[in-house]
């Protein structure tokens, strides 16, 4: 099996067809499982943990039906079969599973996690300015994909309300 994976992993960096192994990988239990896990690791940093699986179920089922995915695939498969640096390329799986708008449940996520450090007026001050400046998919790309610029300017607005 595993020699199987690394064929179907060789033959998407060298490919852009994709044959039904290739297509079949992705069905697989071990992928699923592997791809459902990764998934929610990331996700469960904006949402509580049962939204973050409804999103990642969300987004398997995606893949499952539109195989134009596949690259994006590929780009974080492991020789075994394994799904590695979601954050780094999973977002265009994730965006037909986001809400449309920021949620009372991200707030509190966000709030949370925030105010380990800072006082939660600060952190929901500097909620309020992110749901100003960004869109729930912009916020999510932004933060999986370029999280160091996201954080500079999540600090900036920290510093802003800060009391």
């Amino acid at each position: 099996m595993k020699q199987i994976f690394a064929v179907v992993f060789l033959l998407g960096v060298f490919t852009l067809s994709f044959s039904a192994e290739e297509k079949a990988l992705i069905q697989t239990k071990k992928f699923q499982k592997s791809f459902q896990s990764e998934c929610i690791d990331d996700v469960d940093d904006f949402f509580e943990k049962k939204s973050a699986k409804q999103i990642c179920s969300c987004a398997y089922d995606e893949l499952q039906k539109d195989t134009s995915f596949l690259p994006l695939i590929h780009k974080g498969l492991e020789r075994d079969g394994e799904v590695d640096d979601f954050d780094n390329w999973g977002f265009p799986l994730l965006k037909n599973c986001l809400p449309k708008t920021f949620t009372p449940e991200m707030e509190k996520v966000f709030v949370r996690e925030c105010s380990d450090d800072i006082k939660k007026s600060t952190c929901k001050c500097a909620y309020e300015w992110l749901v100003s400046e960004y869109d729930v998919n912009r916020y999510l790309q932004e933060n999986m994909e370029s999280e160091h610029i996201f954080k500079k300017n999540i600090h900036e607005a920290i510093l802003k309300c800060k009391d």
